[in-house]
Order: structure tokens, then sequence, then C-alpha cells
């Protein structure tokens, strides 16, 4: 995939169609610290819907990142999904920045 629409013409600007920056790794982080220890789904969730709010990250593709890890490492499916919908859902009500992606990226501490 090219990471810049290139139908573009003179009239038009460029426009980036793929990032594959500070997004993409706190989801790859993510997914790696979810399957490493599913016990922290619930506040990656929490902190990735976060971020999906706001327009950083795709909600299909937190989802299935989010879903997938910890089934992979054998956690129970209603367990995930109560996880999932409760991140979500509180990360709507919850008013405060959420940390920078830089640090996301980086692992929570």
């Amino acid at each position: 995939m090219e990471p810049y629409n290139t139908h573009s013409t003179p009239s038009t600007q460029l426009r980036l169609v793929y990032d594959g920056g500070l997004a993409v790794q706190v989801l790859d982080r993510t997914e790696d610290e979810v399957h490493q220890n599913p016990r922290t789904l619930p506040l990656w969730t929490f902190r990735c819907a976060q971020w999906q709010k706001r327009g950083r990250l795709g909600y299909q593709e937190v989802w299935r990142r989010l879903k997938r890890a910890p089934l992979s490492a054998g956690a129970q499916e209603a367990w995930v999904d109560r996880c999932l919908y409760h991140g979500f859902s509180y990360s709507n009500a919850f008013k405060s920045a959420p940390p920078e992606l830089a640090q996301l990226a980086g692992g929570l501490r």
C-alpha cells in the first residue's frame, strides 16, 4: 500500500491514506502486552478507546486486536467481550485527556 494518495490532480493536495507511525506502534505494543498478560486488557482497552474516540486509532482495528490477543493466550471469550464493552463505554464518559501516544507506544507503566 502506498502511503499517499497518488490519484491527485494538480489542484488537490497529497492526502495521507495510511499512517504507520505511533498509532500502529501503540496497537502493536497493545497486542503484545495483552497477549503476554491478559489481565492488562481492561486498561489497554480503555487507553486505546480514548484514542479511537479522538480519531487516531480505527475502531475495527482496535477491537479486532484487543479481542484476538487475550483469546490467543487462553482467556475466556465472555470475559474478553465484557472488558471490551466496558472499556469503550467508560472511555466515552471519561473527559480527561489520555496519555500521549508516544507514552503508550512504550507500554503501560
